[in-house]
């Protein structure tokens, strides 16, 4: 793989602060990262790189990183202030204002009333006619289009739906120099965490109806085959990689403004897959920002009893009764 990309899929900087996801984890995540891998980044294997690379994500990626260096805001010394609880019930796209977007003229303002409007009607096919409208615009729409735009892909996905859609929005975003910010990420992270879920229940009940119908000796080569390419499919979707990546991503912005529920839905998605590393730098990052809750413990508990580390599973429950 291009070394070059496998440093954007780390997405590593030295001066962004403690908002970056290599800074030293706090409180109960510390103690356990130091039993664990030295690397202050997500490890992504050879295929989840070469399945990202292909899908355009780590080309946008090295593209944000750069313009993130090359336009970064001066540091604020102001800590992010606790949430209240209402925080938790925001939706992603509530999570940061676009306090920095550029006054927007009549247009834009119409196609984000637009959106919205299909978004709360729930009109997929007008949402995608709009989506289509911002990338095909003649000049860049502004960050806060983006963020309406994806936000109304997100609501309005049916389910079992994969994020082609909305991954695209966001690939072209980027390659038309339009930064995300938090609002954007928050969006993302949370439509690949839901459909990391998805595809985990969907590949659980395609292998339970095919050890069925072996057991009934009617598993006919024909189902076997769409099977196999239906698993290989979701697989390859590689959504909690990519959710990692983005939430990295998202570091890189000053503030590192997301909600509660963003790092949950994140957590969730390590959980699910076992991965303990990755929930524990999420956790710490968690920590940062607010007293984590009662479910974050849990996504963290069971990341560790799936991956079959009990040791870890009783520190942390120890810590919580702490």
């Amino acid at each position: 793989a291009d070394p070059s990309l496998h440093q954007s899929a780390t997405i590593e900087t030295a001066d962004d602060g403690d908002d970056v996801v290599n800074g030293a984890p706090s409180a109960v995540a510390s103690r356990r990262l130091r039993q664990r891998a030295s690397s202050g980044s997500f490890a992504l294997s050879a295929n989840d790189r070469d399945s990202l690379q292909k899908s355009g994500l780590l080309h946008a990626l090295q593209q944000h990183a750069r313009a993130i260096h090359a336009f970064a805001a001066p540091p604020s010394s102001a800590r992010v202030a606790e949430s209240s609880p209402k925080d938790a019930d925001q939706t992603p796209s509530q999570t940061v204002e676009d306090a920095d977007a550029p006054v927007r003229d009549d247009k834009e303002e119409q196609l984000i009333a637009s959106l919205r409007d299909a978004k709360v009607s729930n009109d997929r096919t007008r949402v995608l006619a709009l989506v289509e409208d911002v990338r095909l615009s003649e000049s860049p729409c502004s960050t806060s289009v983006y963020n309406a735009a994806l936000d109304a892909l997100y609501r309005t996905r049916q389910n079992g739906e994969a994020l082609v859609a909305l991954m695209g929005l966001y690939n072209d975003m980027v390659s038309r120099s339009v930064l995300p910010n938090g609002a954007t990420y928050g969006i993302l992270i949370c439509a690949l965490s839901e459909r990391d879920i998805e595809v985990e229940a969907l590949v659980s009940q395609t292998k339970d109806r095919a050890r069925m119908l072996v057991h009934f000796k009617k598993y006919r080569e024909e189902a076997r085959k769409r099977d196999e390419k239906s698993l290989s499919s979701m697989r390859g979707e590689n959504n909690l990689p990519s959710a990692l990546v983005l939430f990295q991503a998202s570091c890189l912005l000053r503030g590192h403004l997301l909600s509660r529920n963003v790092y949950s839905a994140l957590l969730r998605s390590c959980a699910i897959a076992g991965n303990v590393d990755a929930a524990l730098r999420v956790f710490g990052h968690l920590e940062k920002r607010f007293i984590p809750h009662i479910v974050a413990y849990r996504y963290l508990l069971e990341a560790h009893s799936k991956s079959g580390d009990l040791a870890g599973a009783k520190e942390i429950f120890s810590a919580y009764l702490e």
